[in-house]
């Protein structure tokens, strides 16, 4: 069996937070590792976890800027941002790269994880 894809979450409103949390708690292949209160402490959460994924509050979607310096510091790391309304998803990377994902259903989201994740992980 694959190793479970590691995720931390940041940054997240409250009701946001333990809807995730919820989603992704059904997910036997899912871990979350952290939970960090703000986007400042994601890299020292990384190196301690070595997480593949991030979740992380945003106000607005537009913010590749706000993670350039953590996807060159971690390079595997994929970022999916969640508008604090839980209405719009965006998936950074460091190649560059990002997806509008839209509006997602919890189920979308878990595959987009999935669908993103190492090969390692899988």
């Amino acid at each position: 069996m694959a190793s479970p894809i590691r995720i931390v979450l940041a940054s997240l409103p409250r009701m946001l937070g333990e809807i995730v949390r919820k989603v992704l708690g059904t997910a036997a292949d899912l871990e979350i590792v952290d939970t960090v209160a703000s986007l400042e402490e994601l890299g020292s959460a990384l190196a301690v976890h070595a997480a593949d994924v991030v979740i992380a509050g945003v106000s607005r979607p537009d913010g590749r800027g706000k993670f350039d310096a953590l996807l060159r510091a971690h390079p595997a790391v994929r970022v999916f941002s969640l508008e604090s309304d839980g209405r719009e998803t965006v998936l950074y990377e460091l190649r560059p790269h990002s997806v509008a994902l839209g509006n997602v259903s919890p189920e979308a989201l878990v595959a987009a994880i999935r669908a993103t994740a190492p090969a390692a992980r899988r």
